[in-house]
């Protein structure tokens, strides 16, 4: 009897313990790493190319920043900064676990901008887990407030301009010399022509950056335009290893395409802004930072990467650059391929080049100079790189398009130049925190 009443004492401690223990704010730290993943695996299955992948990742993380921007005082939200941002409801913070907020937010944004249903899953595990932890009406009331942040979101990524673009005509390719031409091996049209009309999250039109005119094309031997392809073509006939493995790590191409006789391999891996935001995982994990200032880091980097290939995407078809795969094959070596596929759309200025500089220069605010190892792409079987600090793997990203065959230097130099203005105007603009923070 003795031991049943004290049992008993003990269960009811506990329950009315229970009652009054407050939801805990932050269970995972690292919450976001795995949101991060789970909308990865979206992208890649998904087979989306770099520009809506850009979109798929920058929307989910800006829901995510502004659940998270009404518990950290010293942070600001991006409200007033952000074209066309609305004002968001005020809500009810009391209460709120933030680790069940943030999925909320984040997977219902990006569901609704992906195909697959990776995210959906990562949330049911995420949020029936929480539930274990803290109770279901804590749950519930944390979705509840990160799906309104989503909604606001959603509702304001829904006038961009994207879902215009998608019945705009289609690029036919000019009757200029220097006009791009479709490349091997399916010799597609040009994507995303309008890609460059898209709302930027910070631009104006006055203070867009541009580039000046790329090399005038002239097939005359010796004409500096030649002398660009001839560079082409020698730097892929003396390629070392080291270049080559440059060329590869950075391809990032999110479907390469094989023909093998009537059968077609399609190989899938990350794309530019994928590979960035990789790297941004690895900064924070190594600088061991907490939910918010990791937030802060995926947010600023998926705003750097949006941006930059507007503004890229702008310039390459106001110009409308011809490939050098197009020229040596027109003028010099009929048969020419480079080592990785020639992309399909204008070749100036580089893309990966232009977010490349953007977003090395983004993380260098944030977290400096440090020696790194990037092992983004193991997970496709391509060896880690190390680089001193993130510049430079912005560089190196960009000179890969040259050992690669598929970008003039020009090219490469103009998007870096791009890159580099793009995260000027961003520095200058985007305040992530407060005057204390």
């Amino acid at each position: 009897m003795k031991i049943q009443t004290a049992l008993a004492g003990v269960l009811l401690l506990l329950a009315s313990c229970g009652k009054n223990t407050p939801t805990p704010r932050i269970l995972d730290e690292d919450i976001l790493f795995k949101c991060q993943a789970a909308i990865d695996e979206c992208i890649i299955y998904d087979h989306f190319p770099p520009l809506q992948a850009s979109r798929n990742y920058v929307y989910p993380h800006i829901a995510a920043y502004e659940v998270l921007v009404p518990f950290f005082p010293e942070y600001r939200s991006l409200q007033g900064q952000l074209n066309g941002f609305p004002v968001l409801p005020k809500q009810d913070t009391a209460g709120i676990n933030l680790d069940a907020a943030v999925t909320a937010a984040f997977q219902k944004t990006g569901s609704a901008l992906v195909y697959s249903r990776y995210l959906d899953t990562f949330r049911m595990k995420t949020l029936a887990a929480l539930e274990a932890q803290i109770g279901k009406k804590a749950v519930e009331r944390s979705v509840a407030y990160g799906e309104r942040i989503a909604d606001s979101v959603l509702a304001w990524a829904g006038r961009d301009n994207f879902r215009q673009t998608r019945n705009a005509p289609q690029h036919n390719p000019g009757n200029m010399p220097a006009s791009w031409q479709p490349t091997t091996p399916d010799f597609l049209r040009g994507t995303e022509p309008h890609w460059g009309t898209l709302r930027s999250m910070l631009f104006t039109a006055s203070d867009f950056p541009s580039l000046e005119a790329p090399v005038t094309y002239d097939s005359t031997p010796g004409s500096a335009f030649m002398q660009a392809a001839r560079e082409v073509l020698d730097i892929q006939k003396k390629l070392d290893s080291t270049q080559t493995a440059i060329a590869w790590y950075w391809d990032d191409n999110p479907i390469t395409i094989t023909h093998f006789g009537h059968a077609t391999i399609n190989t899938f891996k990350l794309s530019p802004p994928g590979h960035w935001m990789g790297i941004t995982r690895y900064a924070v994990k190594k600088k061991q930072l907490g939910l918010m200032e990791t937030s802060e880091a995926f947010t600023r980097v998926s705003i750097s990467a949006f941006d930059a290939l507007i503004a890229c995407w702008k310039e390459k078809y106001r110009w409308d650059y011809i490939r050098p795969e197009t020229v040596i094959r027109r003028h010099i070596e009929p048969n020419y391929s480079p080592l990785i596929q020639t992309p399909p759309f204008p070749e100036y200025p580089s893309g990966h080049a232009t977010i490349s500089a953007s977003n090395g220069r983004v993380l260098h605010d944030l977290f400096g100079d440090y020696t790194f190892t990037d092992s983004t792409m193991l997970q496709f079987g391509i060896s880690p790189r190390t680089f001193n600090n993130f510049v430079e793997a912005a560089d190196e990203a960009a000179m890969s398009r040259l050992y690669g065959g598929i970008h003039f230097r020009n090219g490469n130099e103009g998007g870096k130049k791009l890159g580099a203005a793009v995260h000027a105007l961003h520095k200058n603009k985007l305040v992530t925190r407060t005057s204390g923070g």
